[in-house]
């Protein structure tokens, strides 16, 4: 039996019309009659959702070989894994030590801030116009010497 001739029959079963099955699965009604007259067949996400809204396996759907319905194969959650413990052990450490570091950056940063602050309080006011001129005169020629004076802070 084909998937075209599988959808119709499952549809039925399951008392849908084409517009309800077209609802569940996302797709429009004529996307649902096309592949009901076998026009166009549908992408692999569409035959998914088509065994799951059956409940039925996807080999059932796609292999033409097989009549009867078989039901999907029913996931069973793995069991969650525990962490090692030395895992745990190293985020801790991990954890400890990024907190460690945090607080020596904060430290510093004060620190500088501090010493910054310090620094700019004792400044005493720079004056630029503190400016001396000597002129010497050398083989007729008259040449100014202009030198700046600056207060170190």
């Amino acid at each position: 039996m084909s998937l075209a001739k599988k959808m119709i029959e499952l549809r039925k079963q399951n008392g849908l019309s084409q517009q309800d099955l077209a609802d569940r699965l996302g797709v429009s009604r004529q996307a649902i009659s096309r592949w009901e007259t076998g026009a166009v067949q549908p992408l692999a996400d569409s035959v998914k959702s088509l065994a799951q809204v059956f409940q039925v396996s996807t080999d059932y759907l796609l292999n033409d070989d097989l009549d009867t319905p078989t039901p999907p194969p029913t996931a069973q959650p793995a069991p969650p894994q525990e962490k090692p413990k030395s895992a745990r052990k190293h985020r801790k450490w991990l954890l400890a030590l990024a907190a460690l570091a945090a607080a020596a950056v904060l430290v510093l940063v004060t620190a500088a801030g501090t010493a910054y602050y310090l620094q700019w309080k004792e400044r005493q006011p720079v004056s630029m116009y503190d400016v001396s001129t000597d002129t010497a005169e050398e083989n007729d020629n008259s040449y100014s010497d202009i030198s700046f004076s600056f207060d170190e802070w």
